[in-house]
């Protein structure tokens, strides 16, 4: 049994109280030296575990990354249904904003999901589209904010880039975009 004070047993208890100060004074830094071992031990043990914590995805996250990869794969695929199945519903917003010389003005081509939709399908040309640097930030159970930098190519050749930033919620049927603005920069 060990004594509630110092965590010493009975018997290292009555070793302490009786001895020489000479002996006291063996017992003491051993025990200080075990003290701050231990403690030292658990520090660093609880650092490396919240890092750990700390560095790995939440699950919200992937689903998230993973929904920007399904839109990314309907819009290089031509995928009509795969590019509205991200977006919460097909009147969700999609506003561009130019940059550089035409910085502040609102690009004609402004749309919903729907309209995005329908330019895939009906394009004549080659549209490839490329993320980098997808960032999701979960700004309260249920709400997301996804913001990545984009390329597209038309037909092969560069066409213009630009960040994006998505609002997302989580539904009943998994995380959705609710809107899309974009900056839009020509190569």
């Amino acid at each position: 049994m060990y004594h509630k004070n110092r965590g010493l047993s009975h018997r290292e208890l009555f070793y302490y109280r009786f001895y020489s100060p000479l002996v006291r004074n063996q017992i003491e830094p051993l025990m200080f030296k075990t003290l701050i071992k231990d403690r030292f031990l658990v520090t660093i043990v609880s650092v490396l575990f919240c890092t750990a914590l700390h560095s790995q995805p939440s699950n919200d996250t992937k689903l998230l990354e993973e929904l920007i990869g399904s839109l990314n794969e309907g819009v290089n695929t031509r995928d009509y249904a795969k590019v509205l199945d991200v977006f919460a519903h097909p009147s969700a917003l999609i506003y561009s904003v130019h940059n550089g010389v035409f910085a502040g003005t609102y690009a004609s081509e402004s749309n919903t999901a729907q309209g995005l939709a329908d330019f895939i399908q009906t394009t004549d040309k080659e549209v490839r589209q490329n993320f980098e640097n997808i960032r999701v930030s979960i700004v309260s159970p249920g709400r997301a904010v996804v913001t990545t930098h984009y390329s597209v190519l038309l037909d092969g050749e560069n066409s213009h880039q630009g960040d994006e930033y998505y609002s997302a919620i989580k539904t009943k049927s998994g995380w959705k975009f609710i809107s899309l603005m974009f900056t839009l920069e020509t190569f």
